[in-house]
């Protein structure tokens, strides 16, 4: 597998199928607190609100590779200068190659 650029980008609801994908991938939704078996109803009301996003402290972003997206980094509790960063890489097929370090966190 040949690893290209990882860009961070706003999310849109034009990605809300790629979510309701990950929603239907147990290791992901094991490994990332989310509840198993969602209604997709209820996924896309949660991901119209991400969308839209009314918090101050938290902005999630999502991670494209090759020109689709595979996850979202989240930059929470968001003080200053100062962020908590997390990366979920949503397609289990693509974790353990390396793909989220390649994200652009310095700039």
């Amino acid at each position: 597998m040949e690893i290209k650029s990882v860009i961070f980008r706003p999310i849109t609801m034009d990605d809300f199928d790629e979510v309701l994908d990950w929603s239907k991938d147990h290791a992901f939704c094991l490994a990332n607190d989310w509840e198993l078996n969602r209604d997709s109803g209820e996924l896309y009301n949660w991901w119209l609100k991400c969308v839209k996003n009314q918090a101050t402290d938290f902005i999630r972003m999502g991670l494209e590779w090759n020109n689709r997206l595979i996850g979202y980094a989240d930059l929470a509790h968001i003080r200053g200068n100062t962020a908590e960063l997390g990366i979920a890489i949503g397609d289990s097929t693509l974790w353990r190659k390396g793909i989220g370090t390649l994200a652009p966190i310095n700039g």
